[in-house]
């Protein structure tokens, strides 16, 4: 009777672990050509570009990571985070590969993918699903017509302008040290992803756009590369009254979320209060007081030493002030 009721089980058993494969939805498959410049998954092709420029993961949603690694000329099923189960069909080309990691964005039309080699040496490259070719493509010529400027903090803040209505103001070169930014992007249609296509700046309530391609330049090499920062920026100002006050708008949304903390004029005019107080108010009250004391001095010394500190402070006075003077007058111009 044991036997049977065993038999049974085991009969039970081996009829679920059937029936639970034979509903599995099918494995998704990765491969690539021989030399890595294209993938393909789900029975769409990729190509390789450059993703330095772009941002792909602006949703704050996890980027799901699907690790695959070759062995011995086979690639073997590695399980993610969410336990999600992929093939890569190996390539025979692929003999001096030794593991291969890729990850992809929310949308699985970016992905990420790293070769490691039997010498030792990494190759890493990225991928473009092929139907979003044409898109990627306008947004690194400049050839979009919209554009969102990002202010976004706790929530998103974005003011949608005409690319035109941005480049066609006419240039002025600012000092960038004194400036607040935002980014500017290029969006896909889905926002899937978006470019990096330049910076809205602002100060003393006036705005300017910096575009990285007419500049020569890319979001990666002006905040990353060799000549990142520059103190002078050639910049177009926007002059179409309807962006102005869009951008004020959501500026004031942006000072309104970060704090005071985070809040520029604030942390300017605590910086202003804090250095008129140390470089005017002080030195005020020491002249003041020195020149009080030189009144009531009855020797000769005394009377040099205080005269000479309320010299000294009064001068300092006048030199801040006429610093103050030149630098809002520099400034304003």
């Amino acid at each position: 009777m044991k036997k049977i009721i065993s038999i049974s089980l085991i009969s039970v058993i081996l009829i679920l672990c059937l029936t639970v494969s034979a509903l599995a939805a099918p494995k998704p498959n990765v491969s690539f050509n021989d030399d890595f410049t294209k993938m393909y998954y789900n029975n769409k092709s990729f190509s390789r570009i450059n993703t330095k420029n772009i941002d792909y993961n602006y949703n704050y949603t996890e980027i799901p990571m699907d690790d695959y690694e070759y062995n011995d000329g086979v690639y073997s099923e590695i399980y993610d985070d969410t336990y999600e189960i992929f093939e890569v069909i190996p390539n025979k080309a692929h003999t001096n590969v030794d593991n291969i990691d890729v990850s992809s964005n929310d949308q699985f039309n970016i992905f990420f993918v790293t070769v490691d080699f039997n010498d030792g040496s990494t190759f890493t490259c990225s991928f473009l699903r092929d139907d979003y070719m044409t898109e990627f493509e306008n947004m690194v010529s400049g050839k979009s017509q919209e554009y969102v400027v990002d202010f976004s903090w706790n929530e998103i803040t974005e003011v949608k302008v005409d690319v035109q209505k941005l480049k066609t103001g006419k240039t002025t070169t600012i000092d960038y040290y004194y400036v607040t930014d935002f980014n500017v992007f290029a969006e896909t249609k889905d926002k899937s992803f978006r470019y990096y296509a330049g910076l809205v700046m602002t100060v003393n309530d006036n705005f300017y756009y910096y575009d990285y391609l007419d500049a020569g330049t890319s979001h990666d090499e002006f905040w990353f590369g060799v000549n990142s920062y520059p103190e002078q920026i050639t910049v177009r100002v926007i002059e179409d009254e309807e962006i102005i006050q869009q951008l004020r708008d959501a500026k004031k949304i942006y000072d309104d979320e970060s704090g005071y903390i985070f809040d520029d004029d604030f942390a300017v005019g605590i910086s202003k209060l804090f250095f008129g107080i140390l470089l005017l108010l002080i030195p005020f009250a020491i002249c003041i007081g020195s020149l009080v004391l030189f009144i009531k001095a009855k020797k000769p010394i005394y009377k040099k030493i205080f005269a000479t500190i309320c010299i000294l402070s009064l001068l300092e006075i006048i030199t801040v002030v006429l610093i103050i003077i030149f630098f809002n007058k520099y400034t304003n111009t």
